[in-house]
C-alpha cells in the first residue's frame, strides 16, 4: 500500500509532459474559447457605440440589442469568426511567442557568452518576442476581424448575410480577396503593440510576484489580467 502511494506521488509530481511550446498552445486555446464567449457581447456594444449615434451609453446598447434582436441573434451575432480566429490565434500566438522568446534569448546568450538568470532585470526579449508574435498573427486576424465587424453591424438596418461564412464568401465574390485585408496595416500594428506590451508586462510582473513569494497560480492570474488591461490601454 505504501509503495502504491509513493508511485502515485511520483506520477502526480511529474505531471503531463508537453512537447516544447505545447503547454503554451493548449493554454492559448482554452484562453481563446473562454475569453471570446465572455467578451463578445462587450465587443458588440463597443462597435455599436463607435458606429451608431442612437444609443445613450453602453447599458442602453445592451438593453436595446437584447430587446430588439435577442440574445442569440443580437448579443452573440458574429460570434463564430472570433471564436474560431481567437482560439486559433491564441494557440498560435502563445506557441509562436514561446518560440520567438527562446530564439531571442539563445541569440543573446551566444552573443554575450553568458546566461543571465536575474529575473528582475528588464529583458527586451520579452517585448521583442511579443512584437514579432503580433506581426505574425496580423496575417490571420485581419480577415476574421473584418467578418466579425460586418456581422455585428448587419442587424442595424437591413440584414445582408445569413451567417459568417456567407458574409466572408459575399465579400470575396464582390470585392475579391483584398476585401478580407481591408485595414490590414492598422490591425497588424495594433496586434504588434498589444502583444509586445502584453507579453513583456506579463513576464516581468509574473517573475516579480514569484520572487516575492506569491503562489504560482495567483501570480499567473494577476499578471495576465494586469497585462491584458495594460495592453488594451495601449
Amino acid at each position: 500500500m505504501e509503495r502504491k502511494k509513493e508511485e502515485e506521488k511520483k506520477w502526480i509530481g511529474k505531471g503531463i509532459q508537453f512537447p516544447r511550446g505545447g503547454k503554451e498552445v493548449l493554454s492559448g486555446t482554452f484562453a481563446g474559447i473562454v475569453g471570446t464567449i465572455i467578451g463578445h457581447p462587450l465587443d458588440l456594444v463597443k462597435v455599436r457605440l463607435q458606429t451608431q449615434s442612437r444609443y445613450n451609453g453602453a447599458l442602453d446598447v445592451l438593453f436595446k440589442v437584447v430587446k430588439e434582436e435577442g440574445i442569440r441573434h443580437g448579443l452573440f451575432r458574429g460570434l463564430i469568426p472570433p471564436l474560431i480566429s481567437l482560439t486559433f490565434l491564441n494557440s498560435v500566438s502563445f506557441g509562436s511567442y514561446s518560440l520567438f522568446k527562446s530564439k531571442l534569448m539563445e541569440w543573446r546568450e551566444r552573443k554575450r557568452g553568458i546566461r543571465e538568470e536575474n529575473s528582475h532585470k528588464l529583458r527586451w526579449e520579452y517585448f521583442g518576442a511579443g512584437l514579432l508574435t503580433g506581426t505574425f498573427s496580423g496575417v490571420f486576424s485581419t480577415p476574421f476581424e473584418m467578418v466579425k465587424v460586418r456581422m455585428q453591424l448587419d442587424n442595424i438596418s437591413e440584414k445582408q448575410y445569413r451567417g459568417s461564412a456567407h458574409c466572408a464568401s459575399s465579400l470575396y465574390r464582390t470585392f475579391g480577396l483584398r476585401s478580407w485585408y481591408t485595414g490590414y496595416l492598422t490591425n497588424t500594428v495594433r496586434e504588434s503593440v498589444f502583444c509586445g506590451i502584453y507579453f513583456g508586462a506579463y513576464e516581468h510582473s509574473k517573475h516579480f510576484l514569484l520572487d516575492i513569494g506569491v503562489v504560482s497560480t495567483l501570480a499567473v492570474m494577476v499578471s495576465g489580467g494586469a497585462s491584458g488591461m495594460l495592453g488594451e490601454l495601449s
